[in-house]
C-alpha cells in the first residue's frame, strides 16, 4: 500500500513537470513565431516596397526614354525633312540651270544674223572675225594633217577647203568649218577668217531602242561640254521659232537670211519625229 502511495505520487510529480515543460515551450514558440511572422512580414513589405520602387522606377525610366527618344526622333526627322526640302530646292534649281545657258558672248537671240557665232572649249569664235589660228588656240581638234595647212597661201577672196573632225570626247558629233581670205593680198591660211561653220550628230529618236537612245543622249552631252552655240544642242524647232520668230524660208531647212543671202545666214535641219536638232550650218556671205 505505501509502495502504491509513492508510486502515485512520483507519477504525479512527473505529470506535473511535464505539464509545466511543454506550456512554457509553446509560449516561446509562439512568441518566436509571431516574432518571425512579422519579421516575415516586414520583410515581404521591404521586398515589396523595393520591388514596387523599383518597377515604378523602371516604367518611369522607360517611360521618360521612350518620350525622350520620340522627341529625339521627330527632331531627327524634321531636320532630315527641312534638308530634303532644301537638296529638292537645289535640284530644281540646278536642272533649271542645266536646261540652258549659252556662254558670254552670245546673242540672246538663237538665229542672230548680226552674231554669228559658236563656241569651243568655252570660247566663243565669230564667223568674220575669228582666224584659223584663233580655233586653233580655242583648243577646236583639228588633225595633224588640218595643222599642216596653216602655213598654206589662200588667194584673196578665196575660201579654204572643208575641215571635217569629231568633237573631242564624242562619237557621233562632227564639226565642219570653211576659212576665207577677206582681204585684197595673199595670205596664210592660218591667217583666214572663219567663214561657216557647220554641227551635226547623231541624235535619240524615238524609233530607236532605249539602250541604243540611251547612248546617243550621252554622247550629246559629252559634245555639249566642247562644243555650243547660242542655243542648245537638244534644240527643238517650235522652240527656235519662239525665240526667233518665223524663219524666212523652209525649202532646204528651217533657215534665216538678210535679204540678198542665198547660201548665208542660218540653216536647221531637225528631226521629223522628234523636232530635235541634227543638223546647223551658219555662213556668211562674200
Amino acid at each position: 500500500m505505501k509502495k502504491s502511495i509513492i508510486a502515485a505520487a512520483l507519477v504525479a510529480s512527473v505529470l506535473s513537470i511535464t505539464a509545466c515543460g511543454p506550456a512554457e515551450n509553446i509560449e516561446v514558440a509562439e512568441e518566436n513565431y509571431d516574432a518571425a511572422e512579422e519579421t516575415t512580414a516586414a520583410e515581404t513589405t521591404e521586398e515589396t516596397t523595393e520591388a514596387t520602387t523599383e518597377e515604378t522606377t523602371a516604367e518611369t525610366t522607360t517611360e521618360a526614354t521612350t518620350v525622350v527618344t520620340t522627341e529625339v526622333t521627330t527632331a531627327e526627322t524634321t531636320e532630315v525633312s527641312a534638308v530634303t526640302e532644301v537638296s529638292g530646292n537645289a535640284e530644281k534649281k540646278d536642272e533649271k540651270t542645266e536646261e540652258f545657258k549659252a556662254t558670254e558672248g552670245f546673242s540672246s537671240t538663237y538665229a542672230d544674223l548680226d552674231n554669228r557665232a559658236f563656241g569651243y572649249n568655252g570660247k566663243v569664235l565669230k564667223l568674220g572675225e575669228s582666224s584659223f589660228q584663233d580655233l586653233v588656240d580655242a583648243g577646236v581638234p583639228f588633225s595633224e594633217d588640218d595643222l599642216l595647212d596653216a602655213d598654206n597661201n589662200v588667194k584673196s577672196g578665196n575660201t579654204s577647203d572643208y575641215y571635217t573632225l569629231h568633237v573631242d570626247d564624242s562619237k557621233y558629233s562632227n564639226l565642219q568649218l570653211v576659212f576665207v581670205n577677206d582681204t585684197d593680198t595673199n595670205i596664210k591660211l592660218k591667217e583666214c577668217k572663219l567663214e561657216m561653220a557647220r554641227w551635226w550628230a547623231m541624235i535619240p529618236r524615238p524609233t530607236y531602242d532605249e539602250e541604243r537612245n540611251a547612248e546617243l543622249k550621252a554622247d550629246l552631252e559629252a559634245a555639249a561640254k566642247h562644243v555650243s552655240f547660242a542655243f542648245p544642242l537638244t534644240l527643238t524647232k517650235s522652240e527656235l521659232i519662239a525665240n526667233s520668230g518665223d524663219p524666212t524660208d523652209e525649202k532646204l531647212g528651217t533657215e534665216y537670211k538678210n535679204p540678198g543671202e542665198v547660201y548665208g545666214g542660218y540653216r536647221f535641219t531637225f528631226d521629223p519625229d522628234s523636232e530635235v536638232l541634227q543638223d546647223v550650218s551658219i555662213e556668211l556671205l562674200y
